[in-house]
């Protein structure tokens, strides 16, 4: 097994890099791994996991396409869940990190390099690192690196595959032009500013769910309200490991991001508990002290799911709803829970939980109109006709992300539609990471794998479980098991192609 693990996106000139990285911790007698040396033969998806789990130290070359992979994210993600130590590399990029990334490596000190330099003196720094360690360095990103990140990204119409509320609808305001503005936007916009709303967003991975929780943070911020986004997916481990520690870390970023006087110390008794804590602590130093509903957003709460305490946690977030009807005081409590999965696989009693109360989203696919709208926000429209369009929501249905990244592929790298249907599919094409990532979570979830194969083979789901985790991730369609389908042509194709 090697000791260090070289993440990086295959494109120039990340790829140098990372094969002169390779070289120079060669002839210093360092092991690592290369993704590009897996044998014809194997599966990637094993051998990537095995040498993650085994590997001492990850190096990571951030670039501006780099940023946009979600292979790169995560095997990031997986380095941090092993405890790896992390060597950031900035490839000719000194903007902010994308939201998720940021929480992983933003407190690490990186090495930059920029365009013309040698990189030898990075090689020589990684190797001193590798010896001494990773050093923190606390970094917070300012207005002009995520207007740096917008630029490489929003701006240019490139999508991140996990929507940046830093970016979207941060204090600099940058709306992207690209954001396709749905029905449930205008919605939801309304909704925050009225007391005692529970509203519920619930969709695929990758609809907009993000994007549409932190544009009705600032509509709440915008009419002098307070708010509150939390992601449950960028909370560490240690903290959802148990109901205690989770309330008092709920309770810790209530307290800090609505800038509390009272601390969750001065109110928390043990004698009480932690959920009855939690409570009147929301009620005496958030709800006592705000003249305008207050905002709190939970976003990817599918990570709570797991964990054995879910009822209890979701029983709290019912009760905070209820209490409404009793203490007139929590009508200044706005309550907006985003999540993927369905509920009821986990839940045991859904009376007993916020799920099927207040004002349900479901986010789709994009239609044929907002497909066009779309089209139309880039200088040179890439679809030019009706057959292309209709060429276009075959290949890709209407899926949001994947209908951004294509829009962007035929625009920053002139794909026609016949090309990304003959190449869509391809791992080095242009939703290759996209499609790779997918493949990695079904190798890692061996009955999940299993129910999809005999689903492509005709063979429908057996289980309710397995048909609802798939179509949680956007794999798959269908109001039941029986009319379950993949989600879009290119799904079908490469799922065909490796499974």
């Amino acid at each position: 097994m090697a000791d260090v693990f070289i993440s990086y996106r295959h494109i120039l000139p990340d790829q140098d890099l990372a094969d002169h990285l390779a070289g120079y911790l060669a002839k210093n007698r360092i092991t690592y791994f290369v993704d590009s040396k897996i044998p014809v033969g194997q599966e990637w998806v094993k051998v990537i996991d095995r040498e993650l789990r085994a590997c001492k130290s990850l190096v990571v070359l951030l670039s501006a396409e780099s940023l946009r992979s979600d292979m790169v994210r995560q095997e990031v993600k997986l380095a941090r869940e092993h405890q790896k130590q992390i060597f950031p590399v900035r490839v000719a990029y000194e903007g902010a990190l994308p939201y998720d990334l940021g929480a992983y490596l933003d407190t690490i000190q990186y090495a930059i390099w920029r365009k013309g330099e040698p990189f030898d003196p990075i090689c020589g720094a990684i190797l001193d690192a590798i010896h001494a360690g990773p050093t923190r360095s606390g970094l917070d990103p300012s207005p002009e690196s995520l207007r740096r990140l917008n630029e490489v990204t929003e701006i240019r119409g490139a999508p991140l595959p996990a929507a940046d509320p830093r970016v979207e609808t941060g204090a600099l305001q940058l709306d992207s032009p690209f954001y396709v503005r749905r029905v449930a936007d205008g919605k939801i916009d309304h909704l925050v500013k009225q007391p005692g709303e529970t509203i519920l967003i619930k969709g695929p991975r990758q609809f907009g769910k993000t994007s549409l929780a932190s544009r009705a943070r600032v509509a709440a911020q915008r009419n002098s309200q307070q708010a509150c986004y939390i992601d449950f997916q960028l909370i560490d481990e240690s903290r959802l490991r148990d109901s205690s520690t989770l309330l008092k870390y709920l309770a810790a970023r209530l307290a800090r991001d609505f800038d509390t006087a009272v601390q969750p110390k001065d109110l928390w008794d043990e004698m009480l508990g932690d959920a009855d804590s939690l409570t009147e602590f929301v009620e005496k130093a958030v709800l006592a002290k705000a003249a305008l509903p207050v905002l709190v957003c939970l976003d990817e709460v599918d990570n709570v799911f797991k964990h054995p305490y879910r009822d209890d946690f979701f029983g709290i977030l019912r009760g905070w709803h209820n209490r409404r009807a009793t203490h007139p005081l929590w009508n200044r409590f706005n309550l907006l829970i985003a999540h993927s999965t369905e509920p009821a696989l986990f839940i045991r009693d859904l009376n007993q939980s916020p799920f099927n109360v207040g004002t349900v989203f479901r986010l789709g696919d994009f239609d044929r109109d907002e497909i066009l709208w779309l089209n139309q926000r880039h200088k040179s429209p890439p679809l030019t006709g009706v057959e292309d369009l209709e060429r276009f929501v075959r290949l890709l249905s209407g899926h949001p992300y994947l209908v951004r990244q294509g829009l962007y592929a035929m625009t920053a790298d002139h794909f026609t539609v016949a090309q990304l249907e003959k190449v869509g599919a391809d791992d080095t094409g242009p939703f290759g990471d996209h499609l790779r990532r997918h493949l990695w979570t079904l190798r890692n979830n061996e009955p999940l794998l299993k129910a999809l194969k005999a689903a492509l083979s005709g063979g429908g789901f057996a289980g309710e479980d397995d048909f609802q985790r798939l179509r949680a991730a956007g794999l798959i369609v269908g109001e039941s098991r029986q009319m379950a389908r993949p989600r879009c042509r290119l799904y079908l194709e490469y799922l065909e192609k490796h499974l």
